[in-house]
């Protein structure tokens, strides 16, 4: 189940993101599967990213990253080690990705950022 795309959505309008895997259907050809809710409080999400091994998630709002960390590939995301920073304000967020020991971020304007993993794990 690990290799089936995934999608999370924003929370507008009462704050819950809607985490969905997307499921081939013979009659359909592919249905969103609701997996999980998740309260990120007033953070809407604009982007999401999973690391090369497949046990790291970060989520991305306007100021905020969070880090999901997993044992095992399988497990539940929202259960295991959750890591939280809050940023400057660098704009509208768009995306975010895992590169070596970093997360790179862009907004609408086309600015690049990156962010220390360390300074969302420090272990």
């Amino acid at each position: 189940s690990d290799h089936k795309l995934k999608l999370l959505t924003k929370g507008w309008g009462d704050s819950i993101s809607k985490w969905y895997r997307l499921q081939e259907s013979k009659e359909f050809g592919s249905v969103a599967r609701l997996v999980a809710r998740i309260n990120f409080g007033k953070a809407l999400i604009t982007g999401a990213e999973v690391d090369q091994s497949g046990l790291r998630l970060a989520v991305l709002a306007k100021r905020s990253i969070w880090l999901f960390t997993r044992k095992a590939l399988g497990q539940h995301w929202f259960s295991g080690k959750i890591s939280y920073l809050r940023t400057r304000d660098i704009g509208v967020t768009e995306g975010i990705s895992f590169y070596g020991k970093q997360l790179y971020i862009s907004n609408e304007a086309g600015q690049l950022y990156k962010v220390s993993l360390e300074a969302l794990d420090p272990e």
